[in-house]
C-alpha cells in the first residue's frame, strides 16, 4: 500500500492488521491475505481536522496443487501378462484442469479420470500421464506392463516296439516303450500297474503280458499346460504250432519239362519259398508249376505264425533224360506266343505271354522295336505298348533240340476324324445300400461300339444295360469305358455300404463232430466244396474232359453248410490257370488280372444250406498238348480254408488222340474220349508210363517191333 497526504500533522492507519501511526507520505506491504481486507488512513491538520481515505484488497479463492494416479490392471504395477495379450489401463487425478499422455504407443490428451486397454503387447511398455491444474501446477505418475517369456505348448509322443501302436505281441511276452516329450517340467504315467512320475524322455519294458493293455502318459510345462499320449499293447491268443506239407506232382519228370509244386499249411499267418529260382513270399495254401528243369530240383517252404514259431517241409523233383554225357534223345523245344487283348484303343498298351518247353534262352523280334528286342526268359510276359498301328510280335526259343519260331499281332482300334463322340451315363439304385445287401448298376451310352468294365466288375459290357452287384460288404466303384469311332468315354458309380447286421445264431442242440466241438458255441461248423468241369463245345462234364485250343469250359463250384450252425463271411477263390482266359464269373465275382484269382463273397450260409457258382473260360491257343489242373477254396470267419477236388482238361492240338483203352481215335468224332489218357495220368498217374505224344507212340511201336523180331530169332534158334 502507498498512500500521501498535504497540510497533515500527522497519520495513523485503521483496518484489520493494519494499525498505528504512519508517516505523512509512505508505502509497505501488508500482511499476508487469506481474505479481502480494506485499510484505511486518517490524517490531522494543524487546525485539528481529519481526513480519512480507505483501500480494499480483495483476495481469490485459495488454488490447491493437481495429483494423478494410474494403475494397470488395478496395479501400481509394475504388472506382468503374457506375450500377445492386453493391460487395462485405469486412472483418476483432483484439483487438474488437463491431462497429457507421453510413452511411446500411448499419447496425447487424456480424459482427467477414465481407462482404457493397452495395444496388444509383445514387449514391456511404461505408461506415464501428466495432469495441470488452473494455475500451471503439475503432477504425473507411471506403471509398468512387463511382457513374461513366452510359454510353448507341451507335447509328448509315446511308442511300443518303436510304433505309435496298437501292437502285437506273443502272448507272455513283453514290449518296450519309448517317449520323447518338448516344452514340458514332469510326466506321469497312467494305465493299470503303469503309474507314477516318469522322466521326460525315457523307455522301459512292459514285463511279460497275457491280455491286451493300453499305456497312457501326461506332461505338463510351466504354466500348468498339459499333453498326453497313449499306445496300445496287444496280446495275441496262445496258439497251435504251425504245420506245412509240400509235394511235387510228378516227382520224376524228363529233362526239360515241368512239375506241379502243392502245398498247405495251418496255424500259419506267413509262408516263405526257398529253393533255386523258388523263392519269396507264398500264400498259406496254394499250388503252382515249376519253372522248366534240366537237373533235379529241392522246394522247401518255411511257414510261420504269429508267435515267430515255424514249420520247414522240402521235395524233390527227380529229373531223368538228361542229354549231357549220355546222348540221349533232344526233345525239340515247343513254343506259345499270344496277346491279350489283341485289339486296343489307339495309344494303349497290351501284354505278351509266351510259354515254352525244352528250351536254355528265347529272343525277341518284329516290327516293335520299343521294349520288344533281345534275350527274353523261356516263360514270362510283358507289357507292351502304347500301340498306334499294327505290330508283328516275333519269338525264337532254342534248346539243344533246335529251335522254334512263334509270332502275334495287336492292332488298334482307333478314332476316326469327324466322328460323333461317344457318351455315357453310369449310375446305381438303390445307392447306398445295408451291408450284406445289393444294388443295380445301370448304364447308357451312345456313339459307342463296345464297352468295358473295371473296378468292382470286368469284361466286356453291351453299350447299354443294367447288372445286380450281388452282396456288398464294402463300399465298391463300378467303371465302364466305353469305346467308338469317335474316341473313347469312361464313367463311374459308388455304392456305398452303411451298417453293420448283427447275426444272432440260432439256439441249438449241442451236436459235435468226431473232432470235437467249438469252445463256447453249441453246435459245429463244417463245410465241403465240390468242383465239375462242362466242355461246353463236346457237352461232357465231371471231374475230367477233353478239349482243345478255343474250347469253352464251364467250372461249377458247390459250396455246402455240412454243420449245424450257420456260416457267415465265406471267402471262396478260383485260381485260374495261364493256358485258359476268364469269359464270365456268375455271382458278381471279382477277379484279379494280376494273380488269375476269380472270388466271391457268401454273407451266410444256413446249416444245410449250399450255393453253387459258375465260371466260363476258354482255352487259348497252344503248339503242344497240356493238361489243365484247377481247384477252388473257401474260408470263411468260422472255418480255416478247404480245398475242392481237382479238375483235369486235357487239351490236345493234334487230330488223332489216344483214348483210355490205347487205341486210336478220330477226334472229330469221338471227342468224349480225347486226352483220357493224359487226364487219368494227370489224376490218378496210374498211366503216366504211357507217351502223350504222336511221335511217342511211334517209338513205342517201333521198340515193340524191334522185341517182336528179337524174340522170333531166339525162338527160331531153338
Amino acid at each position: 500500500m502507498s498512500w500521501t497526504s498535504a497540510n497533515a500533522t500527522t497519520c495513523f492507519a485503521s483496518g484489520g492488521p493494519w494499525s498505528g501511526t504512519k508517516p505523512l507520505n509512505s508505502s509497505e506491504a501488508s500482511v499476508s491475505l487469506t481474505q479481502t481486507t480494506t485499510f484505511g488512513i486518517t490524517c490531522v491538520g494543524t487546525n485539528n481536522q481529519n481526513v480519512s481515505d480507505t483501500v480494499t484488497v480483495p483476495v481469490g479463492t485459495q488454488t490447491l496443487n493437481p495429483t494423478v494416479d494410474i494403475k494397470a490392471n488395478n496395479s501400481d504395477g509394475p504388472i506382468s501378462i503374457q506375450s500377445g495379450t492386453q493391460a487395462n489401463l485405469a486412472w483418476t487425478s483432483s484439483n487438474a484442469t488437463s491431462c497429457q499422455a507421453s510413452s511411446g504407443p500411448w499419447f496425447g490428451v487424456k480424459p482427467l479420470n477414465s481407462s482404457e486397454a493397452t495395444q496388444v503387447l509383445f514387449q514391456s511398455v511404461t505408461y506415464t500421464i501428466t495432469c495441470q491444474n488452473s494455475v500451471g501446477q503439475t503432477a504425473n505418475d507411471s506403471v509398468t506392463v512387463n511382457i513374461q517369456p513366452q510359454t510353448q505348448n507341451p507335447s509328448v509322443d509315446i511308442k511300443a516296439n518303436g510304433s505309435d501302436g496298437p501292437v502285437n505281441v506273443a502272448y507272455n511276452s513283453s514290449a518296450t516303450l519309448s517317449w520323447t516329450s518338448a516344452n514340458t517340467t514332469s510326466c506321469s504315467a497312467s494305465g493299470g500297474s503303469w503309474s507314477g512320475s516318469r522322466g521326460l524322455n525315457d523307455s522301459e519294458s512292459t514285463g511279460n503280458l497275457t491280455q491286451s493293455r493300453t499305456y497312457s502318459i501326461t506332461c505338463q510345462n510351466s504354466a500348468g499346460q498339459t499333453a498326453n499320449d497313449s499306445v496300445t499293447v496287444n496280446v495275441n491268443s496262445q496258439s497251435n504250432p504251425p504245420t506245412v506239407t509240400i509235394y511235387a506232382s510228378p516227382s520224376l519228370i524228363n529233362y526239360g519239362s515241368q512239375s506241379h509244386l502243392y502245398w498247405s499249411s495251418s496255424n500259419a499267418t506267413s509262408c516263405q519259398a526257398a529253393g533255386g529260382s523258388w523263392s519269396g513270399t507264398k500264400p498259406l495254401n496254394s499250388d503252382e508249376y515249376t519253372q522248366t528243369l534240366y537237373q533235379t530240383s529241392t522246394y522247401t517252404i518255411t511257414c510261420q505264425n504269429a508267435q515267430g514259431q515255424t514249420a520247414t517241409q522240402s521235395t524233390t523233383v527227380s529229373v531223368q533224360g538228361s542229354t549231357g554225357g549220355g546222348g540221349g534223345y533232344q526233345y525239340p523245344p515247343t513254343l506259345n506266343l499270344y496277346a491279350n487283348p489283341s485289339q486296343v484303343p489307339v495309344g494303349n498298351t497290351a501284354t505278351l505271354y509266351w510259354n515254352s518247353t525244352y528250351a536254355d534262352y528265347c529272343s525277341a523280334g518284329g516290327d516293335y522295336q520299343n521294349n520288344w528286342t533281345g534275350n527274353k526268359a523261356v516263360n514270362g510276359s510283358q507289357l507292351i505298348g502304347p500301340i498306334f498301328s499294327t505290330q508283328n510280335f516275333t519269338l525264337t526259343c532254342t534248346g539243344p533240340g533246335g529251335s522254334i519260331t512263334r509270332n502275334t499281332t495287336v492292332s488298334p482300334v482307333g478314332q476316326v476324324l469327324g466322328a460323333a463322340t461317344p457318351t455315357l451315363t453310369v449310375y446305381a439304385l438303390p445307392s447306398p445300400v445295408q451291408y450284406g445287401a445289393s444294388s443295380n448298376i445301370y448304364w447308357n451310352s451312345t456313339n459307342a461300339n463296345y464297352c468295358n468294365a473295371s473296378g468292382g466288375w470286368f469284361g466286356g459290357k453291351p453299350t447299354s444295360g443294367q447288372e445286380p452287384t450281388g452282396p456288398l460288404f464294402t463300399d465298391k466303384t463300378y467303371t465302364v469305358t466305353c469305346f467308338g469311332q469317335g474316341g473313347t468315354i469312361t464313367r463311374s458309380a459308388v455304392v456305398p455300404v452303411i451298417g453293420t447286421p448283427i447275426y444272432i445264431p440260432p439256439v441249438v442242440i449241442p451236436v459235435c463232430p468226431a473232432s470235437g466241438c467249438v469252445r463256447g458255441v453249441a453246435g459245429s461248423y463244417a463245410t465241403t466244396i465240390d468242383k465239375t468241369i462242362e466242355n461246353l463245345g463236346t457237352g461232357t462234364k465231371g471231374a475230367q474232359v477233353s478239349a482243345r485250343p478255343g474250347n469253352e469250359l464251364r467250372y461249377t463250384i458247390t459250396v455246402r453248410n455240412t454243420g449245424t450252425l450257420a456260416l457267415t463271411n465265406l471267402t471262396v477263390r478260383d485260381v485260374l490257370s495261364d493256358r485258359v482266359e476268364l469269359r464270365t464269373a456268375s455271382d458278381s465275382a471279382t477277379y484279379n488280372y494280376e494273380n488269375r484269382t476269380v472270388t466271391w463273397k457268401i454273407a451266410r450260409l444256413g446249416a444245410g444250406e449250399s450255393k453253387t457258382i459258375t465260371i466260363t473260360v476258354r482255352v487259348i491257343q497252344c503248339d503242344t498238348d497240356i493238361v489243365i489242373e484247377n481247384r477252388a477254396y473257401v474260408k470263411g470267419a468260422q472255418i480255416d480254408e478247404v480245398s475242392s477236388n481237382n479238375t483235369v482238361a486235357g487239351v490236345s492240338t493234334s487230330i488223332n488222340t489216344i483214348n483210355g483203352n490205347g487205341s486210336k481215335a478220330v477226334s472229330d468224332s469221338n471227342k468224349d474220349a480225347q486226352f483220357a489218357a493224359v487226364a487219368s495220368a494227370s489224376s490218378s498217374r496210374g498211366l503216366a508210363f504211357l507217351p502223350n505224344t504222336f511221335f511217342g507212340w511211334l517209338l513205342l511201336l517201333l521198340l515193340i517191333i524191334v522185341l517182336a523180331i528179337f524174340i522170333k530169332r531166339l525162338l527160331t534158334k531153338d
